[in-house]
Parts: C-alpha cells; sequence; structure tokens
C-alpha cells in the first residue's frame, strides 16, 4: 500500500510542478518578478526532492515515466486553466483581480 501512495504522490507532484513552471512562463512575459521568483524556487525544491525519492526506489525507470506523463497533463491544465480566466474575465465584462496581478505589464524604464 505504501508503494501505491508513493507512486500517487509522484503523479500528483509532477502535475503541481508543471503548473508552477506554466505560473513562472506567465510571469516572464509580464515581467512580474516575485512570482518569478517564487514559482522557480519552489519548481527547484520539488525537483530536487522528486529525484531524491526516485534514486532511492527499485523502480526509477516507472516512476520517472509517470512523472513526466503527469508533467505533461500538468502542462494542458494550466492552459487550460489560463483559458478559462481570460474567457471568465470576458464573460463579466471586468477584470479580476487575478488577471490584473498575473497580466499585469510593467513599464519599462
Amino acid at each position: 500500500m505504501n508503494n501505491i501512495l508513493f507512486t500517487i504522490c509522484i503523479v500528483i507532484v509532477g502535475l503541481i510542478e508543471s503548473f508552477m513552471v506554466a505560473l513562472n512562463q506567465i510571469g516572464l512575459i509580464k515581467r512580474n518578478k516575485l512570482l518569478c521568483f517564487f514559482t522557480n524556487y519552489l519548481n527547484i525544491l520539488i525537483w530536487f526532492l522528486v529525484i531524491r525519492f526516485i534514486v532511492m526506489e527499485d523502480r526509477g525507470f516507472l516512476l520517472i515515466s509517470l512523472y513526466a506523463f503527469s508533467y505533461g497533463i500538468g502542462d494542458i491544465l494550466a492552459l487550460n486553466f489560463a483559458d478559462y480566466l481570460v474567457k471568465l474575465g470576458k464573460r463579466y465584462n471586468k477584470e479580476i483581480k487575478i488577471l490584473k496581478k498575473l497580466f499585469k505589464r510593467k513599464k519599462r524604464k
């Protein structure tokens, strides 16, 4: 049972990390330094912990394959989430605070 929970955790962490990378890309495009800092910090922390646990397991290749699969699914979910936020903002004809913070472009000096 412990192996099943560990495998499920690896899949969930892959989804979360992929979502963090998508947020990081939004931060880079919109020049949001704070968002980039936190997403990069959490991304590296997650990556280090995942590699550490996978190396300690006997089923390394299977876990890496599951992690890569869940990472790809996380990319798809993050893109759909961003599209949903944009549609939601357009539907109600006003901007949501999340959209203002994430998509606000900083003026260049």
